[in-house]
């Protein structure tokens, strides 16, 4: 413009030796070549981009699952991509509804092996399953009168089991941890004494264990303490009066002889099952009465009363606290008392599962549909919430979305970007004919002006 101005009002016969024009005219020419240059190449090659762009957009306008099998061969793709691929894509990212919002758990199948097999299945309806046969279990139980704790077989076996003496299960069985021992080591000379030492018990008397003991235990006929001082006394005198305990751990006056040293070692080791006998650390633990604390309370007193009005049992002497909890009392006994506090838990067993039966067919229809409603409200529900909150209509949205940012907003806005440089380029080239045309008009008059000057100089 500024060029085009000059050459207006400089151009004429008085002014034909000014050079501003033509060198701005020279000046416009030249780089509007590399200005033409420029702009046409940058408008080609956003154009070129744009063309393999729009492609690509048909493509993913045009997306479907039966696009995707036709075209995968070509594409080297793999042709046996899972089913539920092609179902997230057909259901989630181009549904026919675009409105639809699919159930993501409904579409994953995890389990190759049942392709019918949903994650919901899996993860939902299967723990339904599981949880709720064990409620039919309940129910069927409880109609057939087999939910009885306390005619249940293995309840039975361990009230058997507690039925032995348990100081009749304290056994010496290996002689190598005393046969080295200088109190112990001559009892090993003599083998009638080690005989009746190994294996034998803390119970005075010989016995069998019962059958529901579990192995090696279990029918095993066990010596007790007296089988031993009886092989014992063969080598002396039991007595005197002085060393007769009333448990039957005595000693002897051993003989003068060749065993008199086997002897002597064997009063040590009655001696080392005095030190059994004598102990006083056994536990015989209680709970506090919850009425009075400062009494005891043994659930071997337990008793049940049957309220014909309520139909319901009152237990007594449950020594449970009004919250249900129950405080240990702390009892130390001596042998004997734990052998019996042991055997007495037959008779404490037996009858807190008998509570526990009485009780359970009285509240069955509470714990059987009370139950059931509560874990239908707390877990069933929270999880069939969550599974039915797993959507995927949300992609099928960003998807359209970008679809429509890059396609036809950006492929679009590139086209006509790279249109406009072409543009620019056309008004450059005009450009250039025309600053062509000007400078070409100014430098030639410029040129004759010069040679008319010299002319008339060279006549005068």
């Amino acid at each position: 413009g500024l060029t085009l101005g000059c050459f207006c009002l400089r151009e004429g016969p008085a002014k034909e030796t000014q050079t501003t024009v033509p060198r701005c005219a020279a000046c416009n020419w030249c780089c509007s070549w590399c200005f033409a240059m420029w702009v046409f190449l940058i408008g080609g090659v956003m154009l070129t981009v744009a063309w393999p762009m729009s492609g690509i957009c048909l493509i993913m306008d045009d997306l479907s699952v039966q696009m995707l099998k036709d075209i995968s061969p070509a594409l080297g793709m793999n042709t046996t991509t899972p089913q539920q691929m092609y179902d997230i894509i057909d259901q989630c990212i181009v549904p026919s509804d675009p409105n639809s919002n699919a159930q993501l758990m409904d579409i994953i199948k995890p389990n190759a092996s049942d392709p019918d097999a949903t994650l919901r299945t899996v993860i939902v309806d299967d723990l339904k399953d599981v949880i709720m046969a064990k409620f039919t279990a309940i129910d069927k139980l409880m109609s057939s009168g087999d939910a009885k704790l306390a005619e249940n077989q293995q309840m039975k076996d361990l009230m058997i089991m507690l039925s032995d003496p348990l100081d009749m299960m304290i056994l010496f069985q290996d002689p190598s941890l005393i046969n080295s021992d200088p109190l112990y080591k001559d009892m090993f000379t003599d083998a009638t004494l080690t005989a009746a030492a190994t294996g034998s018990s803390a119970c005075c008397s010989d016995g069998t264990v019962g059958p529901k003991t579990p192995a090696p235990m279990g029918n095993k006929s066990i010596s007790g303490v007296e089988n031993f001082v009886a092989k014992l006394a063969a080598l002396g005198t039991r007595g005197p009066m002085l060393n007769v305990r009333p448990d039957c751990a005595d000693t002897v006056v051993c003989a003068v002889g060749s065993r008199e040293l086997a002897c002597e070692a064997g009063n040590n080791f009655v001696k080392l099952k005095r030190k059994i006998l004598d102990l006083t650390k056994f536990r015989c633990d209680i709970f506090f009465d919850p009425v009075d604390m400062s009494n005891d309370c043994d659930p071997i007193n337990l008793v049940g009363t049957l309220d014909p009005t309520t139909s319901k049992t009152t237990w007594t002497n449950t020594c449970q606290k009004a919250d249900g909890t129950m405080k240990v009392k702390r009892k130390d006994c001596n042998l004997p008392q734990f052998v019996t506090y042991i055997q007495d838990f037959k008779k404490r067993v037996d009858r807190s599962l008998r509570r526990v039966d009485k009780t359970v067919a009285e509240t069955g229809t509470g714990i059987s549909v009370g139950m059931r409603g509560l874990v239908q409200k707390y877990i069933f529900t929270p999880i069939e919430f969550i599974a039915d909150g797993v959507t995927c209509g949300f992609m099928g949205q960003y998807y359209r979305q970008v679809v429509n940012a890059l396609c036809y907003q950006g492929v679009v806005g590139f086209v006509l970007i790279g249109k406009s440089y072409q543009a620019c380029g056309v008004i450059a080239l005009w450009m250039i004919v025309l600053m062509y045309g000007v400078w070409r008009r100014t430098i030639d008059n410029v040129n004759a002006a010069k040679k008319v000057r010299v002319d008339e100089a060279f006549v005068q």
